[in-house]
């Protein structure tokens, strides 16, 4: 009856799925394996049906599928895995794969363009391609790179230790007994996302929303509503990985409006940010203008405000998930290894002299930022084990070569920081255990660049290339700042012991299962 009423006969509806299903086992059973190019390269097996392996896609995340390939299929750097309909897409293994996208032929693979659908359009940060983008990047470096670092330890530092002192009183105010108060990991990533947040605003864009004294701050509220983890988030990306946004934005559930409505609001104080620097800018001679990122990319006057508040937006998103994820991370991980954690604390407290923290000279504060190699080498090993970001694609967008391998145009490429970070063959048959010693060099001491990897270009974590995070000496810095502050604090503790836990695949990377914290103020 509803079919009649729509004006389709239930026989066209047969023929159009007899025709799909046939297509896509002639994708999968015949081209892929007789006619594609890539036909040669190993691959897992996989049944000829259109829906073969969903099931197991159902039971665990694909980016754990795709490190078990990596790890049982013998390969010499790429795998040919099934995508969407039997498609062919290309699974990077080794640092010498990697290389060859990322630094050698960056600009001949396009990222795909989910995270530009998700947030309605225009280009940003994330995609830098073109000579204006490599002029942006140029002018992004410029205020995020090391130098320009260098002059935010005091407020990266500041902010720590406000931090950790609020995330104190929140657990010592829980209303419960001390030997029961606990604080989640749900309540540290807020805490720290706050943190970011607050920081990427004031140091790049010169604004400041109050943002850690504020615990109603809607921008943060807004984010926190993007950032939930859970099937509801799967479900809105699930969707805009394969219909057009303004499809899903017609569907009345919830799922979908909630994060749609979040971004629109979000993009709207993002034009206000941008209207209220030229405003400023306007009204101030050249000798006083300000010299934060906006204040800069608003001058070059190669965008329009639309197109600012873009910029705006994905720094500001990039900017501080990143920080906020990790920071939990390495928290739980401290947590697990307490022996680790004392040391850390030791390392600490020979350059925090003060009782008073925040009173710490210039150069102590220099020295425990670039001069401590296991702080360096416990965030390192964190961001190597739990990336913000497990997946990204390239699209080839010319006929390729990698490792000799004929890749056609249009080819998607898969670059998985988690597959590429915890791979065994890369980084030892330790690869996926918490072991920052990896970081130190045995003889020395000092930190190590590499942290034992085999090769060239084995994290991703933060990319690689010239396409590679443009403000990943920031995160770095201020993951070290917050780290250290909280550690010099409180002491670390998980209240009962966990099992394996996992991490999301929605971005940015959080604990699928609730954990709890007992945190106590160390005495200096």
């Amino acid at each position: 009856m509803v079919l009649e009423l729509m004006g389709v006969e239930a026989s066209s509806l047969h023929i159009i799925a007899f025709f799909f299903v046939l297509y896509v086992v002639y994708k999968r059973a015949i081209y892929s394996r007789f006619i594609s190019p890539l036909r040669y390269l190993p691959k897992p097996k996989t049944g000829l049906f259109p829906f073969s392996g969903i099931s197991r896609l159902a039971q665990e995340p694909v980016t754990n599928i795709y490190l078990r390939h990596a790890k049982e299929i013998p390969n010499d750097g790429i795998i040919c895995v099934k995508g969407p309909l039997g498609s062919e897409e290309l699974l990077l293994t080794s640092g010498d794969a990697v290389a060859e996208v990322l630094v050698k032929s960056p600009f001949d693979y396009e990222r795909d363009g989910i995270i530009r659908h998700v947030l309605g359009g225009s280009d940003g940060v994330l995609f830098f391609g073109d000579e204006t983008h490599k002029q942006e990047r140029k002018l992004g470096l410029q205020h995020l790179g090391a130098r320009r670092v260098k002059s935010l330890y005091s407020m990266f530092w500041e902010k720590s230790l406000k931090v950790a002192n609020l995330i104190a009183l929140r657990q010592a105010h829980s209303g419960v007994a001390d030997s029961e108060s606990s604080i989640s990991d749900a309540d540290l990533t807020y805490w720290f996302s706050r943190f970011a947040l607050d920081n990427v605003i004031i140091s790049v864009f010169g604004a400041d929303l109050n943002i850690l004294g504020d615990p109603k701050n809607e921008m943060a509220s807004l984010f926190d509503q993007l950032f939930v983890p859970g099937s509801r988030m799967r479900i809105f990306f699930a969707l805009m990985a394969t219909l057009p946004r303004w499809m899903v934005a017609c569907l009345p559930l919830s799922a979908i409006q909630t994060p749609l409505e979040a971004i629109e609001k979000l993009r709207q104080m993002c034009r206000q940010i941008v209207a209220d620097k030229q405003d400023q800018l306007r009204n101030m001679d050249d000798k006083s203008k300000p010299e934060d990122l906006l204040a800069s990319l608003t001058q070059w006057e190669k965008f329009s405000s639309a197109e600012l508040a873009i910029q705006v937006f994905m720094y500001i998103l990039v900017g501080h998930a990143t920080v906020s994820s990790t920071a939990t991370w390495t928290i739980y991980l401290l947590a697990k290894h307490p022996e680790l954690q004392r040391r850390l604390r030791n390392e600490i407290n020979t350059h925090v002299h003060s009782s008073v923290p925040q009173d710490i000279s210039e150069e102590d504060l220099a020295n425990l930022m670039e001069n401590v190699p296991l702080l360096d080498a416990i965030c390192n090993e964190a961001l190597r084990l739990y990336p913000a970001l497990h997946i990204t694609k390239r699209i080839s967008t010319k006929f390729k070569h990698i490792l000799g391998n004929e890749i056609p145009k249009g080819t998607p490429v898969i670059l998985s920081a988690w597959v590429i970070n915890r791979s065994p063959h890369l980084w030892g048959p330790n690869s996926e255990e918490f072991h920052p010693e990896r970081w130190i060099n045995d003889k020395t001491g000092s930190f190590n660049q590499r942290g034992g990897a085999v090769q060239d270009y084995c994290m991703l974590s933060f990319g690689q290339g010239v396409k590679g995070c443009v403000g990943q000496e920031y995160a770095r810095m201020e993951l070290k700042a917050l780290v250290a502050a909280f550690v010099y604090a409180l002491h670390i503790e998980l209240r009962e012991p966990v099992g394996p836990v996992f991490p999301t695949e929605i971005p940015p990377s959080r604990p699928l299962r609730d954990m709890k914290f007992n945190l106590s103020k160390v005495e200096h």
